[in-house]
């Protein structure tokens, strides 16, 4: 598949990208507190206050990403939110409580191999997640900064091959919906 590469998936595979991802959320952290300290040595308790409150609900919000039952998913969302922060995207999650576990397609690690390399090229990534009793949906919408960026991602999407893609340009971005086999 032209600009898709093949992912690897085995559980050792993901081994290395945990342990990166936990070494990028612990640096978060301290250089989260290291602003905190600096608002307050300047007087700013109130904006440092603030701040914590921001870091705190992020930092709440992504724990729902790390207990979902099937790992790779847990992994592959935790990856997709860090490469959001650091292309400086924002990113959200729809995530309920007590999804049951997917079964694991490689095609579904080449989607979020897609969207990690491309997330600099979008303003926003909200995804979601819902039991249809037999699957789960994941809906992931991503915001583009223009036109002709719709229109590259909604070609090069068609390359990774996942049955069932619904693909809707909608509110300037591009909606991909597909089911994760339960």
């Amino acid at each position: 598949m032209k600009g898709v590469r093949a992912v690897e998936t085995s559980k050792e595979d993901y081994l290395p990208r945990l342990l990166t991802l936990y070494r990028l959320q612990r640096h978060d952290f301290l250089n989260d507190f290291q602003v905190a300290m600096g608002y307050i040595q300047l007087g700013k308790a109130e904006v440092a206050f603030e701040f914590l409150r921001e870091a705190a609900a992020k930092s709440t919000a992504r724990g729902a990403l790390g207990r979902l039952a099937t790992p790779e998913l847990a992994v592959e969302l935790l990856d997709l939110a860090t490469a959001c922060d650091g292309a400086e995207v924002s990113f959200s999650a729809d995530i309920p409580e007590n999804l049951p576990r997917v079964k694991w397609h490689s095609v579904y690690a080449e989607f979020f191999h897609f969207m990690r390399n491309h997330v600099a090229e979008v303003k926003r990534v909200g995804v979601s997640l819902a039991d249809s009793g037999a699957a789960i949906r994941l809906t992931v919408h991503a915001g583009l900064l223009s036109t002709a960026g719709l229109a590259a991602w909604n070609e090069e999407i068609a390359r990774v091959d996942i049955p069932g893609l619904d693909r809707t340009v909608i509110e300037g971005g591009l909606t991909l919906s597909f089911e994760l086999e339960g």
